[in-house]
């Protein structure tokens, strides 16, 4: 009891990566609640942000978890812009000096990637290197004393439910010894970019005599030099490998259907985007749904996404999962059958730090009573009303938790309404989008750099090589 004669409950919380993390810090803010542990398979925190040259197994003989790769970008690009950028004058507008780096980049600007009361360090209008992501992610593990409720290098095994209690089974990893604990609360936070998804069903796939391997275990693009590649999927992480390999091999396909706008990625002769996927494989070829068969093919890379690792949830936990969706979830995060598990980490196509913080702060508040929780016949007819929706728009069920154009901003308005929260704001939900735009429309969005007014909520996009507004 806490000095309010309120029960005290104990947390378990599974992954110290983005969502452990912003999940124990707001627990941890409340701590005449809760008692918090978070349990962590690698020796520090970060999760898939924790880059790993290595892909093989680990000492412990688990797999790698990390899907970073290098991507390193040419210092030679930037130094020019910096000069004039420093000195290309806007009024009124605030912003950090422009601090060059030169590491790999993702794909979405600093400000848009950072939790609600924890600002980066660095100059927010830049795209943020996984140097950066990682940097940021301990940092703010120092500055709230995660770690000291953190238990490194133990595995969980699995989680169950019996008598309105959560057993939690695990493992320390240098030891070997195995334990099992009893919380109040369980959140799973082990990400879903770990497990990688290939499609064996593919006729042939196992005669192919190439190199294949998906980009889970992508680093670098030496190993295709000289090399016919095709890479299977165009989604963020295909495209972005197939630009980098394309700089070094004979010949790059990139195997996608036509996306939904009518355009291929504006990547010139540099790449060949066939507008149709692998229909069967022979040794050294590929036949595809369209009907081209690509020939003297030495390497195959599956940019196909991931699976959703459900290895450790018992049937007791009351939630189930398959085809790259988990159910039984409010709100893509909160167990329906039992509302004191979170499932964080889900959702595809987001701002994932923004987004996080606000799904973290409305779960803790469902649990002090800040937040409306509905009852469970509601939270079930709002799940079969969203899955209603994505069948009406013949959404594939690998994308079940997948936002699509608007979903993202509706999902976060209703979550800060039940929240009694501000929503996301209006600078980040432009600045997103504008991204996302860029991505599809320009092969070096990444070129790009965001002048933020965050008083009256805009931005001014600058290209580096050009100096050209847009």
């Amino acid at each position: 009891m806490n000095g309010n004669g309120i029960k005290r409950r104990s947390v378990a919380i599974i992954g110290a990566g983005p969502g452990g993390l912003i999940l124990a810090h707001k627990f941890l803010q409340r701590k005449d609640l809760f008692d918090v542990t978070v349990f962590e398979k690698q020796a520090d925190v970060g999760g898939t942000w924790i880059y790993c040259e290595d892909t093989e197994p680990n000492k412990y003989g688990l797999p790698v978890h990390s899907s970073i790769y290098r991507n390193l970008s040419e210092l030679h690009r930037y130094k020019n812009f910096e000069a004039k950028f420093q000195n290309h004058v806007f009024e009124k507008v605030q912003r950090l000096p422009v601090i060059p780096y030169f590491d790999n980049l993702t794909n979405l600007p600093i400000a848009t990637m950072e939790f609600d009361d924890f600002p980066h360090n660095q100059n927010p209008s830049k795209y943020v290197s996984h140097q950066q992501v990682l940097k940021y992610l301990q940092d703010f593990a120092h500055h709230f004393a995660i770690k000291k409720y953190t238990k490194f290098l133990h595995l969980v095994t699995k989680v169950s439910r019996d008598d309105d209690l959560w057993f939690v089974d695990y493992r320390n990893l240098e030891t070997q010894e195995s334990f099992t604990e009893t919380f109040d609360v369980v959140c799973i936070c082990q990400g879903r970019f770990s497990v990688p998804y290939i499609p064996n069903h593919i006729p042939g796939l196992n005669t192919f005599k190439g190199l294949k391997i998906h980009t889970h275990t992508y680093r670098v693009p030496d190993i295709f030099k000289n090399k016919r590649v095709a890479v299977l999927g165009g989604g963020p992480s295909g495209a972005d490998i197939a630009l980098e390999v394309a700089d070094v091999a004979s010949e790059t396909y990139l195997c996608h259907t036509v996306p939904k706008n009518g355009n291929f990625y504006p990547f010139g002769d540099k790449i060949i985007q066939t507008g149709a996927i692998f229909k069967s494989v022979g040794e050294d070829s590929i036949e595809l749904t369209n009907g081209t068969v690509l020939r003297n093919i030495d390497a195959i890379i599956f940019a196909t996404g991931y699976q959703i690792d459900l290895s450790i949830i018992d049937p007791s936990c009351g939630i189930e999962g398959g085809e790259g969706r988990v159910d039984g979830l409010f709100m893509h995060m909160i167990n329906i059958n039992y509302p004191t598990m979170a499932y964080l980490g889900l959702m595809e196509r987001i701002p994932v730090f923004n987004v996080f913080s606000q799904m973290a702060k409305y779960f803790v508040r469902t649990l002090t009573g800040e937040a409306e929780l509905p009852s469970k016949d509601e939270m079930i007819l709002d799940l079969e009303a969203d899955r209603k929706e994505r069948q009406s728009l013949n959404r594939k069920m690998k994308h079940s938790h997948r936002m699509f154009c608007d979903e993202m901003w509706r999902y976060d308005e209703k979550l800060s309404i039940l929240g009694r929260f501000k929503p996301l704001s209006p600078l980040t939900k432009a600045l997103y989008d504008k991204c996302l735009a860029l991505f599809e429309g320009e092969t070096n969005y990444k070129d790009y750099q965001f002048i933020l007014n965050y008083d009256k909520g805009t931005y001014v996009a600058l290209k580096k090589m050009t100096m050209k507004l847009d």
